[in-house]
């Protein structure tokens, strides 16, 4: 079964460009609905990694998802806000996922994994899954599309399945 990567900033510093949600506990409580949004659909292993030094679920919720037979890693670490608030949050998220790549027990048991912000939902996610098993995908990348219809063409990372090695 696929691993799904959350990556979280529960308590971010105030001056991030572009932030929306600054309220931390709005955040937290966005996230762990996120969380289980993903068990629900039969996510069975989720890492959940911080890179404001925190924890999003309880030993309660933990326990829940473990009665549901998802297996759940939680990792943090305390991120440099001042470079954050300095290069932005795509800077603050490649550093997030390095470190998950780097101190994730379960991230280290698989080859690929889907990743997704801790906000975000996939509704389609059962086809796109079947899609990668059918094709053999190694990566999968959406484009993003902006509410004003931009332009411009870019890689939408809030949710992506890719490789380790291409990580």
């Amino acid at each position: 079964m696929a691993l799904l990567l959350i990556t979280t900033a529960n308590t971010p510093p105030r001056d991030i460009p572009f932030l929306q949600m600054t309220n931390p506990a709005t955040r937290s409580v966005t996230a762990k609905a996120a969380v289980f949004f993903w068990a629900a659909l039969g996510i069975e292993k989720i890492v959940i990694a911080d890179a404001t030094g925190e924890t999003l679920l309880s030993q309660d919720d933990i326990g829940n998802l473990t009665r549901m037979g998802v297996e759940i890693e939680q990792i943090a670490y305390q991120q440099d806000n001042n470079l954050v608030t300095l290069k932005g949050k795509g800077f603050a998220e490649g550093q997030l996922i390095k470190f998950a790549l780097d101190n994730s027990e379960l991230v280290k048991g698989v080859e690929n994994f889907f990743k997704c912000t801790g906000k975000f939902y996939c509704r389609n996610f059962e086809v796109i899954n079947q899609l990668i098993k059918k094709e053999g995908l190694q990566n999968i990348f959406w484009q993003f599309i902006s509410a004003n219809l931009t332009p411009y063409r870019w890689v939408d990372l809030r949710f992506f399945y890719t490789s380790k090695k291409f990580c």
